[in-house]
């Protein structure tokens, strides 16, 4: 079985991410990271790589708790 959580950097999703996280560390699951930003016309290079920044410091967090 996989944990999925949307993940957007706001405080509503740390807070999803924290709760997905601590679910699969008591499931011993895998946590599957959706980016779900709004996109359209205001998202361009600079927010595009804010997120992607963004997602690298989920992973490191996520690699350090050894989840998947």
């Amino acid at each position: 079985m996989s944990i999925i959580v949307g993940y957007i950097p706001t405080r509503e999703g740390r807070a999803a991410l924290g709760a997905a996280r601590n679910e699969a560390l008591l499931r011993k699951s895998k946590l599957i990271v959706v980016n779900s930003h709004r996109g359209g016309r205001d998202y361009d290079a600079a927010e595009a790589q804010r997120f992607e920044d963004e997602l690298t410091k989920v992973q490191q967090e996520l690699d350090e708790a050894g989840l998947e």
